[in-house]
């Protein structure tokens, strides 16, 4: 490879893991879903069980990203980035569905 090849790799791979980051940030920072985050272990229903495999496949898919964008292999890096684009929206819609007050109410009925 040559210098400004070896150069270009190294911006391309730089941002897309900023693009992952931002994912990662995005679904993890933000404040009201901190909460909820917190409350899944504690919530036996469907939905939590749903956002929690979710959650598991998050970090795989992230783990994968950042694997192949360190062996340079940016193409595939970039599908699991398209693939971590859209559990991350799933995933939000999910949280934000999910009413945390009315689930847990209901198992103190139970």
């Amino acid at each position: 490879m040559m210098l400004s090849q070896i150069s270009e790799v190294h911006i391309y791979r730089a941002a897309l893991l900023k693009v992952m980051y931002e994912y990662v940030k995005s679904l993890h920072d933000k404040p009201s879903n901190r909460y909820k985050l917190s409350l899944l272990r504690t919530i036996k229903s469907e939905e939590s069980v749903k956002i929690q495999e979710n959650l598991y496949l998050f970090d795989q898919i992230t783990a994968s990203i950042l694997r192949n964008a360190g062996n340079g292999n940016l193409k595939r890096a970039f599908h699991f980035l398209v693939v971590l684009n859209w559990l991350t929206q799933q995933t939000q819609k999910q949280i934000d569905s999910i009413d945390f007050l009315e689930v847990l109410l209901e198992q103190k009925r139970n």
